[in-house]
């Protein structure tokens, strides 16, 4: 599967969740994710199950028994009759007859468990086990990078949003005095469109001709000694 080229975390979540039921020939299933901060697994993508079932299994409490079997790292094979009361009474409910357990580890921690299963009673291969347990092994990397990726696009737009809130000028020029970039300051209160102002440098816009040389060079001895500091 091609997980590297999902866009984000839940484009890589479709991938996975769509191949391990590919993979192992079974009716339904989902993810769900570590969330540290509330101390729970959230589910956050499924197929082929009821409202019902969701609502009854949409978050596993850190303590619960479900967790202790997801935190234990090890991928289960297994029909649902074999299970714990607490939890086979949902499956139970939902009419599955067979489920694959398979966590998702990063550095030996839980960070997500892709669940599939069948609503009849199933067996499947030793090779569709071990093909389902390396599609999950390489779902963490893919995880912790779509994250990542996820976390950059939402900085950005709160970078972006405070750099356009800021009612004074801010232009940004390259080394060599050419424009690269202004808020929306600039263009609204003095009327410039984009293409009005790409266009100009910081010789233009901020000096007489006579000046230019020795402003650009004060300009970029600035820049370096901030940099430096």
């Amino acid at each position: 599967i091609k997980l590297s080229t999902a866009q984000n975390l839940h484009a890589a979540l479709d991938i996975c969740l769509n191949s391990a039921i590919e993979v192992s020939g079974l009716d339904s299933g989902g993810i769900y994710l570590a969330d540290d901060e509330a101390a729970t697994l959230r589910l956050v993508k499924y197929t082929g199950l009821s409202n019902g079932f969701i609502e009854t299994t949409s978050n596993y409490n850190y303590g619960s028994e479900q967790y202790k079997v997801i935190s234990q790292g090890k991928a289960l094979f297994l029909e649902t009759d074999s299970l714990p009361h607490d939890i086979s009474r949902p499956l139970d409910d939902e009419g599955i007859k067979f489920l694959a357990i398979l966590p998702v580890l990063l550095e030996n921690r839980v960070i997500a468990c892709v669940n599939v299963a069948s609503h009849k009673p199933t067996r499947i291969s030793t090779k569709t086990k071990t093909a389902l347990e390396s599609l999950t092994s390489r779902l963490g990397a893919s995880i912790s990078k779509a994250k990542i990726e996820d976390e950059i696009r939402r900085n950005w737009r709160s970078m972006d949003y405070l750099f356009n809130s800021i009612e004074d000028f801010i232009l940004i020029f390259r080394e060599d005095g050419s424009l690269i970039n202004f808020n929306t300051a600039v263009d609204h209160r003095l009327g410039y469109s984009d293409d009005d102002i790409s266009c100009y440098n910081v010789e233009s816009l901020y000096t007489p001709p006579s000046d230019s040389a020795s402003v650009l060079r004060s300009l970029i001895e600035t820049a370096k000694g901030d940099m430096d500091s």
